[in-house]
């Protein structure tokens, strides 16, 4: 999943960055977050987060904080732009500058944009926090989703966009309950394989 923060009013930008990823962080606690920018882009480690998963997070969160300042991290994510998309971890891109070319890619592949322009502009493209529908199905808040739907498509999100969300939370409930259940049964073998260990030690002392 791709977001996309970008605009003149860096301020206005850095602030709602920070927004997203703190809602980010409560829905996904256990979820790892990185952070590279343009000077420390790496593009090993940027493939290791593309393709990469946590152990036992369902989800890695990634904040690239202007990191196209980099010409090569540029190019290197355009070349990626639809295996971070797709990928099972979250990128946020925080970016003062952007080609027209970069930011029809990134129009094409986003999950939102949010565009804070000149400085006379005084609000945001974007207003609704689509976070919310995620985060009101994970709480299985029935009312609260149906509610939220209703505000999502007066803020003109498309279909698209909404289902995005929503999937992307499933795959982490999902996620979240395979981890949980590969722990109980790496604990079972444990306490089998110890049990039959006790049971030796107590035949060979008989």
């Amino acid at each position: 999943m791709i977001i996309l923060i970008h605009g003149k009013q860096r301020e206005k930008s850095r602030v709602k960055a920070h927004e997203i990823l703190e809602a980010m962080q409560k829905k996904r606690p256990d979820a790892e977050i990185f952070k590279i920018e343009g000077l420390d882009f790496d593009i090993g480690k940027f493939n290791e987060l593309i393709y990469g998963q946590g152990l036992f997070a369902s989800k890695y969160i990634v904040f690239a904080d202007n990191i196209f300042d980099d010409e090569l991290a540029e190019k290197e994510t355009l070349e990626r732009i639809k295996d971070i998309k797709e990928a099972e971890n979250a990128f946020v891109f925080l970016e003062s500058d952007l080609s027209a070319k970069t930011l029809k890619e990134f129009e094409k592949s986003s999950e939102r944009v949010f565009e804070f322009g000149s400085k006379s502009d005084t609000k945001p493209t974007a207003v609704f926090n689509i976070f919310s529908l995620g985060e009101a199905l994970g709480m299985k808040d029935k009312k609260n989703l149906w509610v939220l739907l209703q505000k999502a498509f007066d803020a003109n999100l498309s279909p698209e966009e909404i289902h995005g969300t929503l999937f992307w939370q499933v795959k982490s409930i999902a996620s979240a309950i395979d981890a949980r259940r590969l722990m109980r049964q790496d604990l079972s073998h444990f306490h089998i394989r110890r049990q039959k260990s006790f049971q030796k030690i107590s035949a060979r002392r008989k």
